[in-house]
């Protein structure tokens, strides 16, 4: 629980352009995801995932933020990429409220709040993200995502997470890793009786085989089933301190009691 905070601005430009590049072809996809993440004149890129059959299947976002006075030029902002973009120009607090608004609207037509999410969320090294997308999409479908759901990529630079927790892939060689969202959303207060229990062992099961083969690591924002020996053996060489931590801000075990992280056994 943060009580005070100092923090130093800067300026925000004005303007923010997205480009938007759809694709069915995973390979292609991922060629230019890693081009995009690399090139200096892109600030944020991120992509979605919809079960096989749509079109596209796999789409990205790539933004540039800038100032009206200097323009990104489209030809080198996406440049050598294999889809044609779509461009659409926002102010820049429009473009940083995107999903707050889309929350927002989720909250005041669909009960937003009160549905079921058992979300499937996990870290991935960056040499092994494109193969385990590659095995996992073609068993997506939309049960998977429920009607307000949404798969989510997003690509973290290492040398930037500079916070101890939460642990991370063990380095592979590349600069960059990767967070993998399912968040699967049931649409209704009252989902069928089975449908959380069948999510929650579709994410056992997706966890486990990216764990044990390609090296993933839990985001804890989704839900899997962890025991409380799990949560020991996630944090590692890290547990001892985390564990001192909680004991001092938070002794009476007060915040975040839901995933069981520190319960006896």
């Amino acid at each position: 629980m943060i009580t005070k905070a100092v923090l130093e601005l800067v300026p925000a430009k004005e303007r923010a352009r997205t480009y938007t590049l759809g694709y069915t072809d995973n390979a292609a996809f991922f060629r230019d995801l890693r081009m995009l993440i690399e090139r200096p004149c892109i600030d944020h890129v991120y992509a979605t995932l919809q079960p096989p059959g749509a079109e596209p299947t796999h789409q990205l976002y790539a933004t540039v933020v800038y100032d009206p006075a200097d323009p990104p030029r489209d030809e080198v902002a996406v440049e050598g990429v294999s889809a044609p973009p779509a461009v659409e120009d926002s102010s820049y607090l429009e473009y940083i409220s995107t999903i707050d608004r889309l929350v927002d609207q989720m909250r005041d037509t669909a009960d937003w709040d009160m549905f079921a999410n058992p979300w499937y969320d996990v870290w991935l090294p960056g040499n092994a993200m494109e193969d385990y997308i590659a095995e996992v999409h073609p068993t997506l479908t939309e049960l998977d995502l429920g009607p307000c759901g949404i798969s989510l990529i997003y690509a973290q630079r290492r040398a930037h997470l500079g916070r101890p927790h939460p642990p991370r892939p063990e380095p592979d060689g590349s600069p960059w890793v990767y967070v993998l969202d399912v968040n699967t959303t049931a649409g209704s207060r009252t989902p069928d009786p089975g449908y959380v229990e069948e999510m929650l062992d579709r994410n056992d099961r997706w966890f486990a085989r990216a764990r044990d083969h390609y090296g993933a690591v839990l985001y804890p924002i989704g839900s899997v089933r962890f025991t409380a020996q799990d949560w020991r053996a996630h944090f590692g060489d890290a547990w001892p301190a985390f564990s001192a931590a909680k004991k001092r801000y938070d002794p009476d075990g007060i915040l975040t009691p839901g995933p069981g992280i520190f319960r006896n056994g």
